[in-house]
């Protein structure tokens, strides 16, 4: 057996050979899919994940729909702290 015949696999000579590198193809695919971080589509959004709610809150009380007070209360209980 020579060097070539032992590697001749690898590149297709074997009947399997081909098989061979979409499976490993197919690994690192899955591989990335499973543990790469995915990013968030609209990142505005993702770094507080209320922020359309505070969208919202912030629009009526712009349009005297809501009191201050009440405008104040639901900010803290939308960004889930004591004081704003």
């Amino acid at each position: 057996m020579n060097y070539w015949s032992m590697h001749d696999w690898m590149e297709g000579g074997w009947p399997m050979g081909g098989l061979f590198w979409i499976v490993i193809l197919a690994l690192i695919a899955y591989a990335a899919y499973v543990y790469l971080p995915r990013a968030p589509l609209n990142r505005s959004d993702a770094a507080d994940g209320s922020s359309g709610a505070l969208r919202t809150l912030d629009e009526r009380y712009a349009k005297s729909e809501i009191e201050r007070e009440e405008y104040l209360r639901r900010k803290r209980d939308i960004l889930g702290k004591g004081e704003i």
